[in-house]
Formats: structure tokens, sequence, C-alpha cells
């Protein structure tokens, strides 16, 4: 439960804070509408209850609590090597919503995180916002 909603989705053992700034670029009409600066927690809630989520999306084919958006922990195992390689990736699950959600114009399937790569652009439902993901590069004194 927060603030008064059951939530669809409960963060994973491997959850953490991104090491990196990842931003999401939200366009409308090929234009820049906003920028979300997502790496300043674990998950954001995407959806149309204004009290729960983190990404409020207005559009009447979104859901509730359409999607997260989720920092989880990979381990690499190089085999030549092997050498462990950890990194914070971001991913993303729909949360069964009714018009689904798409990773690079291609409806992912529900309830299943899918890995985000850098420049993968997310829709949700019919809406015409695309969010674009960046990782910004480390500030110079960093």
């Amino acid at each position: 439960m927060w603030k008064g909603h059951l939530l669809k989705f409960s963060e994973p053992e491997d959850a953490r804070h991104p090491t990196d700034r990842w931003r999401l670029y939200v366009f409308k009409n090929e234009a820049l509408d906003s920028t979300l600066h997502i790496h300043r927690q674990s998950a954001f809630l995407v959806g149309r209850v204004k009290e729960i989520a983190d990404v409020h999306t207005m559009h009447p084919s979104c859901s509730s609590q359409h999607a997260v958006v989720q920092f989880r922990a990979k381990v690499d195992l190089d085999a030549a090597t092997g050498v462990e390689t950890r990194r914070v990736l971001p991913y993303v699950m729909d949360l069964e919503s009714t018009n689904g959600t798409f990773l690079n114009k291609e409806k992912i399937a529900p309830a299943r995180y899918v890995e985000l790569r850098e420049k993968d652009v997310l829709t949700f439902g019919n809406s015409s916002r695309e969010y674009v993901l960046i990782k910004v590069p480390p500030k110079k004194d960093e």
C-alpha cells in the first residue's frame, strides 16, 4: 500500500539506486516536452493516478498503474578471465496494462522485466508521448 493505493508491483531483491545519471526525455509531436531525472530513486511508477505515479500520464489509454521503470543490479561474468562486472541498469515492466507498453515500437510482454539500453524509446498505451532514455556523462569533477 502506498498513499491508500494497493501497488501492482514491489521492488525486487536486486533493486538498487543507480550510480549513473539516467534521464527520460519526454517528446510530444517531436518537440521536447520535459526531462525526468530518473537516477534519483530506484523505481519510477508510470500511470494516471497522480497521488502515486512518479511519471504521471494523463492519456485515457494509459492505466492507473501502467508500468514501472526499475533499476536493478546486473552481474556479468567474463568467461575468458572469470572477472565479474557489476552494474546497475534500468529495466521496464508493464503492469498488465490494458493497452500495453512499447519499447522501440514493439509491445513488451506484461509482468516481465525488460532491460533498457541508452537511446531506447518507451511509449505507454496509445499516447503519442515518447520517452527517450539517455545516460548523462559524469560531471568533470566526478
